[in-house]
Parts: structure tokens; sequence; C-alpha cells
């Protein structure tokens, strides 16, 4: 008998996450006996037991432990299980790790002002070391999205950071183990962070020029936690001494995509500005450990050629997805290349009309190297591929990279009909394509919002394809968001970019149906759960 499956809130070993209550999830395989007698949970702290359920009938799929968090602290628990074949087992350890929870920050948030260039910063320090690295973690959140990276490796594999939310009420903060790569970077470590415009400063929405929607800044700020080997510790923060340089980066936008000039002059690196501590409070909401689960890469496909009446170069990924691109390029220097992606092709052409005035794109302006692009702070819906500027193309040179949230994919479905496991095959897609962080309506035009109707009337089949419960509690944590701004009132849009105001049948149903449909899977996340009003469960979802 094993016991397989360990979660915490229906997590694999979460880092960072908010825990404002801790469930416990498990399965058990190759068991003689057909139910679990009783159970038992042992939650550690390196050797200190700071609980245990002791022998009780505890409900596998979601075991609430009480338990006392501190910020920025790691634990272990175990689960032991007896069968009614007279059983017993004890499961693998299993480890989740708090973020900074309700801790001051020592961190000064850095600004740069939008309006100065549109090239795209890079706010950067050189950290000094003090010994031998046990441990260390990067607590950081940047406005619109950042790559963080050390000594030009980046950190994580995260796309889109910090994900989409009401900008104005939360903003998630992502935590990073970044121990190997400060041990592997001797005494002296660069710490960057390149800045896009995400949703906080892009166009988005039903807004019709392009501006930022929540801000027209980049803003960082980040805290690198260090434990020594001799057990002392050391703590890095955004503030004075930081600098700012220019990349060479002109352009991203969620709908328009990126915009990329590699014949641009170096910038000499400047002090980077401080937002001050008045206007910090004025204009930033409070800091939060992350809901969103993290957007990363998973399939790649490989394009054909298509052949096209204008002879123009077309490629065909053979399914529709979202994500983005690597495309490797070697053009003389001053040469355009641009990348465009769409979902159709019409009178044997590519065609990207139905995208309304999203230009899904990438420009690049070559400096004459051999460079394997990818857009970073964007992400496309396609399946057909135009490509101008390159000079000898080659298949092999295209790949694209599926995008989505990181959830676990649990269901499958096949049946002796070829379009009917098309149709289940479509409909994975479909879901694949939509949760990019939040549950969107469509993945290409001008909109790719979180419209609660959509996302509500999708759940259940979402429960058949995937662990979906993290990724849902964050969406219902943005409707309650939403909601409180309204006397409770359900919106029509989470986050709501404009669309306020409580909505109708369908769609104002969501925070009702979608915490209802976990709790009728079993899926308990707090006592007396379907005795709360709506929005009192979403915001505890």
């Amino acid at each position: 008998m094993q016991i397989v499956h360990l979660r915490t809130n229906h997590l694999c070993n979460p880092l960072g996450y908010r825990l404002s209550h801790v469930v416990f999830s498990w399965a058990v395989e190759g068991a003689q006996g057909t139910k679990a007698t009783e159970s038992r949970i042992v939650v550690t702290n390196g050797s200190t037991t700071i609980a245990d359920t002791g022998w009780a009938q505890l409900d596998s799929l979601a075991a609430e432990v009480p338990l006392d968090l501190a910020p920025r602290t790691r634990y272990e628990w175990t689960v032991s299980v007896r069968t009614d074949a007279d059983e017993e087992a004890t499961s693998n350890v299993a480890t989740f790790e708090t973020g900074k929870m309700d801790e001051p920050w020592n961190a000064q948030w850095l600004v740069c002002d939008g309006a100065e260039s549109p090239r795209h910063p890079i706010f950067y320090n050189d950290l000094a070391l003090s010994g031998e690295v046990a441990s260390a973690r990067l607590y950081t959140c940047g406005l619109g999205f950042y790559d963080a990276s050390i000594n030009g490796e980046r950190v994580g594999a995260e796309y889109l950071a910090p994900g989409t939310n009401a900008y104005d009420r939360w903003l998630q903060v992502q935590t990073y183990d970044v121990t190997e790569q400060l041990r592997n970077s001797g005494k002296a470590a660069r710490l960057s962070f390149l800045m896009g415009n995400g949703w906080w400063k892009g166009r988005f929405g039903f807004i019709p020029e392009d501006r930022g929607f929540y801000g027209n800044d980049w803003r960082l700020i980040a805290e690198l936690h260090v434990s020594y080997a001799d057990g002392s510790t050391q703590v890095f923060t955004t503030g004075e001494g930081w600098l700012m340089t220019r990349s060479n980066i002109t352009g991203s936008n969620i709908y328009d995509g990126m915009y990329v000039d590699d014949t641009l002059p170096t910038t000499e690196p400047v002090a980077a500005q401080l937002l001050g501590a008045a206007e910090a409070a004025a204009s930033t909401a409070k800091l939060t450990d992350r809901l969103s689960l993290p957007v990363t890469a998973h399939e790649t496909f490989s394009p054909t050629v298509v052949p096209v009446p204008s002879g123009d170069l077309v490629l065909d990924m053979g399914q529709e997805f979202a994500g983005t691109f690597r495309l490797r390029v070697n053009e003389p220097a001053g040469t355009t290349i641009r990348v465009q992606l769409g979902e159709l092709l019409q009178d044997g052409e590519f065609y990207n009309d139905n995208l309304r005035s999203a230009k899904q794109e990438f420009v690049y302006v070559s400096d004459g190297a051999e460079h394997v692009l990818e857009p970073r702070f964007t992400y496309y819906g396609y399946r057909f591929v135009k490509i101008e500027g390159v000079s000898s193309f080659k298949p092999e040179d295209f790949t694209g990279v599926v995008l989505h949230s990181d959830f676990e994919e649990t269901g499958t479905l096949t049946t002796g009909h070829k379009l009917v496991n098309r149709l289940v095959e479509n409909t994975r897609w479909g879901m694949k394509s939509n949760f990019m962080d939040t549950p969107t309506d469509c993945p290409q035009r001008d909109e790719r919002m979180g419209w609660t109707g959509d996302a509500q009337v999708f759940a259940p089949t979402a429960l058949y394809l995937a662990d979906q419960l993290p990724f849902y509690r964050k969406f219902a944590y943005d409707m309650a968001q939403e909601a409180a701004k309204h006397e409770g009132g359900a919106p029509l849009v989470a986050p709501s970019f404009m669309l306020d105001g409580p909505a109708c049948a369908i769609w104002g149903d969501a925070t009702c149906f979608i915490p209802w449909l976990f709790t009728s899977q079993g899926y308990n996340v707090e006592p007396n759960f379907m005795n709360l009003s709506p929005m009192t469960q979403a915001s505890l979802l």
C-alpha cells in the first residue's frame, strides 16, 4: 500500500502561496482494503512537531489542520493511513513554505516613468555575498510584467508574472527558491529585473487608446533573503543603490505583441528612482502572497510550410493553442523581421481580421548576429504564422510553445468514434488556451477577459479534465474583490477592467455556482462552508 498525490491546499509542495487556512489531501494506491478506517497527519518544522492529529477519521480530499504559521518558514508533513484490511502505511515527506504573509517589507518600490522613453527598463544591483549559501528566497512583485535573473540566468520558469488581478485592490508576491543560482554565483551576484507592460501598463479591455489601465509607469519591489552555512543571514532589498538601464524592447502589449530593436545604442546606467512612501501608499495596493498558479510552458509544436497563392511564408502548427514561440534568425544588421500569428486561412491566405484591433505580432530589428527570439511579455492564440524578413527559413527554426496556468490534468476520455474523440480534444485545448491565470473567453482577439458567465458554464467540464480548485480559488477571490465594490453584487468580468456594476443571470450566478460546485465534489475548504453566504464562500476560497 502506498500513499501518493500529497497536496497542501491542492498544490504540490507549494512555495510562497497564501495559506489563510491549510488543508491536506492524498490518495492511496495498492491497498488490500476497500476504505481507510483512520488516518493521522503530523506537521513539523525541522525537529519540532507543530501539529499531530492523532489517529482519527480524516477526509482525504481536504483534511483541515489548524496551524499557527510563521512567515518565510518551511514545514514538512506526513500522513499515515490504516485500512479495513489491517494495513498501515506512512507517506513520504511533503512540504509547504509560507511567503512573507503580513510581515512588513524592508524593501522600497523602484519606479520608472513610462513617458520618458518607450524602451523597457532593467532594474539591477550587484550583491556581495558573505559566505557559503545554505538557502535563499526571492520575494518580489513587478508592475506590469517582470523577468528576474541572477548573473544573466533566468529565475524560475514562470511567464507573465505577477499575473492578472485588480491591481488597485491587491498585488501578488511571487516567491522563488534561488539557492542553487546563488551557490553557483560565487561571492558576487547581479540581480536584475527586465520589465514589461502587462495588464498594469499596457492597453487592455475595451479602452481604444494604448495607455496603461492601472498605471503608466513600471514598478518593482523585491527582497532577497539569504541564509548562510554558518547560521548567519543577510537581506538584500530594492532601494538606494539600485541602478536602471534601458533594454532593446520598445513596446509590449498582450493584444499587440512585442517590438524589439537590437540596433539601439546601449544606455548608461542611472540611479533607479524610488517611489515615495506617501505616493506608494496612495497608489499601490496591499502586497499579499500569491494565489495564482504560475503560467508555464508545456507542449511544443513544429510547423509545416503552407503553400499560399501570394507566395508569403506561412506556417501551420497543426493545432490551435495559446502561447509564444521560438524563432532562430541570422539576418544582416538593420533587417526587420515581422511575425504575425492567427487562427485561420481564408481563400488560402493568412487571415487575422477576426482579431479586431489586436495585432498579435512580433517585430524584431536585427543586429546582424544569430538569435533565438522568444516573446516573453505577451501571448498569442494561434495556429497559423506569417513571417516576413527571413531570407532562408527552415521549419526547424520555428517552435510553437504552449503556455497556460500550471494545473494538473487528471481526466481523459477515449471513445470508439473519431469525431467524438476530436470533440473531447477540442474541449481540452479550449481549456488550456483560456486558462491563462484567469479563465478567459478567448485567447487571441482584443478581449481575453475573465467573463464570469463563461467561467461558471465551463467549470464542471474543467473539473473532469483537471484538478482546478487552486485555479478557481484565485478566480473566486477576484470575483469577491470586484463584488466588494458593489455591496456584494457579482461582476460581469473579474477583474472588471472598467466593466463595473453587478451582473445578471448566468454571469452573476458564478459566485454561487463555482463555490458550490467544488463543495459538492467533496472539496470542503472551510468548516460549515455551505452555511456561509455565496460571497463569503468566494472570499474564503
